[in-house]
């Protein structure tokens, strides 16, 4: 008889267990969705951070100057029945304010008159 078969042989767990401590935390579906709605969260939180980052960087570009401009054109043209001139503007989006540089409103003078121009 050798040392090993005097070993107690243990029948209560196979030997594909893993180790008590070992074992993994099983999660409920509560569990599961939960982790998927903070992760969903979080990401609509970041893409809403880059939106408006990119829109306040955006509204800082000549590009995004000329565009504004071009619309405020076409709208006093709309309300006024005039053709507008505008010189500069400048959009500052925190403060929600435009500012409109030589702005003139040429109406029903004469082409000889000079037209009304707009002072602040």
């Amino acid at each position: 008889m050798s040392i090993d078969d005097k070993l107690p042989v243990r029948t209560d767990r196979q030997e594909t267990d893993p180790p008590a401590g070992a074992r993994a935390k099983k999660r409920g579906l509560a569990g599961h969705v939960g982790r998927l709605a903070a992760w969903l969260v979080l990401c609509v939180v970041v893409l809403v951070i880059v939106l408006v980052g990119g829109f306040a960087w955006y509204s800082t570009t000549e590009d995004f100057q000329k565009r504004v401009g071009k619309e405020i054109v076409s709208v006093l043209e709309d309300a006024t029945g005039g053709r507008v001139e505008v010189g500069a503007v400048a959009f500052n989006l925190w403060h929600l304010a435009i500012e409109v540089d030589h702005l003139v409103i040429h109406g029903l003078e004469a082409p000889g008159e000079a037209p009304y121009p707009l002072r602040r």
